[in-house]
């Protein structure tokens, strides 16, 4: 079960290094540009991704990269908003023990570089 959203996850300790952060940062910026890039190119992002590297016809690519729909960059309290819901869902299923607090789980450093890039 997922709420949808594409997470960074990393190892509190990679969190807790300066420059590991700075490096998170650095990635968190990086991978939006690259969703913002692909959806503004979707031919050259389905060629590059799904032809050339997984070597599928370019109707499927395109199927799938449709199927994906266009990237969202919600704000931290949206996004913790989604997985708390997911979490709840688990427990009240019985899945998973609870409560649960997703946000002790979420760092929120990484927004601010984030949604600047997002614009």
């Amino acid at each position: 079960m997922t709420s949808g959203l594409q997470l960074l996850i990393a190892p509190g300790k990679a969190v807790d290094d300066p420059a590991k952060t700075a490096a998170l940062r650095d990635l968190s910026a990086r991978w939006t540009k690259a969703l913002k890039w692909a959806d503004a190119h979707p031919q050259e992002w389905v060629k590059a991704c799904f032809v050339d590297a997984r070597k599928l016809p370019a109707k499927v690519g395109a199927l799938i990269n449709k199927a994906g729909g266009t990237s969202s960059f919600p704000t931290y309290d949206v996004a913790a908003k989604a997985q708390q819901e997911v979490a709840d869902l688990l427990v009240d299923a019985g899945a998973v023990p609870g409560p649960l607090d997703v946000s002790s789980e979420l760092d929120h450093r990484f927004e601010a570089a984030r949604q600047e890039v997002a614009k």
